[in-house]
């Protein structure tokens, strides 16, 4: 597979899952708006609100796992005398992607964190 159709690929895939939770949080506020009408709807919107907890813990797991993963790249570059600009331009890199993918946890666990609070 070359690498065009594997990025195609995977960007189809985050496409899909930007879908489904959007989905979710579309059946989320239709709960919250009808739960007076049909007990039973509290019950799902309990277990929405479960899985937002859930997967708010899993998030913030992540936030922590990258922020370690960037301090010991740092760590490394700092006490490493004999390390080329080729790997110095690699870790670096790897550095930009980690912060932005830190950026996207943020953001995923800021649209979160309403979502369980809100009665």
């Amino acid at each position: 597979m070359d690498v065009l159709a594997r990025d195609l690929m995977i960007n189809q895939l985050k496409e899909q899952i930007e879908n489904g939770g959007k989905l979710l949080l579309e059946k989320h506020r239709f709960l919250k708006k009808n739960r007076q009408t049909n007990e039973l709807l509290n019950d799902v919107l309990d277990d929405y609100k479960q899985y937002y907890k859930t997967i708010l813990f899993q998030k913030k797991q992540q936030q922590y796992q990258l922020e370690s993963i960037l301090q010991y790249l740092n760590k490394v570059l700092a006490y490493q005398n004999d390390i080329t600009e080729t790997q110095i331009n690699k870790s670096r890199l790897q550095e930009r992607n980690i912060l932005q993918e830190l950026e996207i946890i943020r953001k995923e666990i800021d649209n979160l964190i309403p979502l369980i609070d809100e009665e």
